[in-house]
């Protein structure tokens, strides 16, 4: 009775090893040469392994980002008296202090995919605004950034801008994770004087142009940056648990776990 109990039970463990295996390796074909949420390469053994890039799962947890899968574009400009000043340069921090200053793009909120909280922040430069046309003092100012990838797209996400204290120069250098000067930097962007905030409407389009009129304390922040750079801080505020760090082995073990328990109730029951 047991013997021939034994070989459809073989053949469930067999298949459940080929499923695993079979998944992972279209898993792993579909994510060669793309992207994260914020920018990087997926990580896999045929690119450099970039300092941070890992995967981790966020148990009970999903994605709740804006501006993901975003980069320099030329929609990213900062309105100061009706003319537009073009971005300098953008960016993220995540909550391990993880910066890439080769990456443009400026993902906020969490990603599953890294298991990581993200901040981040807009730079421009104010050192010739003669050259634009613009004529001091700055009586209003309206940040403009493209919208780009938004997960959930069924709802409407709080973005809100700071003012930053660290100089520009600190914040565009590498950090990998862990670096105290980066979480400090993380801190940073959301912990200044408020500039001002704006639903993000995360059903509409990536195309959509997202645009925050600045308060008056941001205006008079900005003349006292003129001949420099001017940096705003962002956070998408989101009450997601903390995510518990696991490996993509410890999921393929818990699996075959769980089959093993499967397949030893179902032998005890038919012994």
């Amino acid at each position: 009775m047991r013997r021939n109990i034994m070989v459809p039970l073989r053949k469930i463990g067999m298949l459940l090893l080929m499923g695993l295996f079979t998944l992972q390796f279209i898993h792993a074909q579909n994510m060669l040469g793309s992207t994260l949420p914020n920018g990087l390469p997926y990580p896999n053994k045929h690119n450099s392994g970039e300092e941070g890039n890992t995967i981790t799962v966020g148990i009970l947890a999903e994605d709740d980002y804006i501006f993901g899968f975003s980069t320099n574009d030329p929609s990213n400009v900062l309105v100061l008296n009706g003319i537009a000043v073009p971005s300098l340069n953008q960016g993220w921090f995540d909550d391990a202090g993880h910066h890439n200053p080769s990456v443009y793009n400026y993902i906020a909120g969490y990603s599953i995919f890294e298991g990581q909280f993200f901040r981040n922040f807009h730079a421009f430069d104010l050192s010739n605004l003669s050259g634009y046309g613009i004529t001091p003092p700055i009586t209003s100012a309206v940040l403009k950034v493209r919208q780009f990838t938004s997960n959930p797209n069924t709802d409407v996400k709080l973005w809100e801008l700071f003012a930053v204290e660290t100089p520009y120069g600190t914040i565009n250098q590498s950090y990998p994770a862990g670096s105290p000067t980066g979480i400090a930097i993380y801190a940073d962007l959301a912990s200044g004087t408020p500039y001002g905030s704006i639903g993000v409407n995360r059903t509409l389009p990536g195309t959509t142009i997202v645009e925050v009129t600045l308060n008056s304390t941001a205006v008079s922040d900005i003349n006292g940056s003129i001949g420099s750079t001017f940096v705003l801080g962002g956070q998408a505020i989101t009450s997601l648990p903390p995510p518990v760090p696991v490996s993509d082995w410890a999921i393929i073990l818990g699996v075959l776990l769980i089959g093993a328990f499967i397949v030893v109730r179902y032998r005890r029951r038919l012994a």
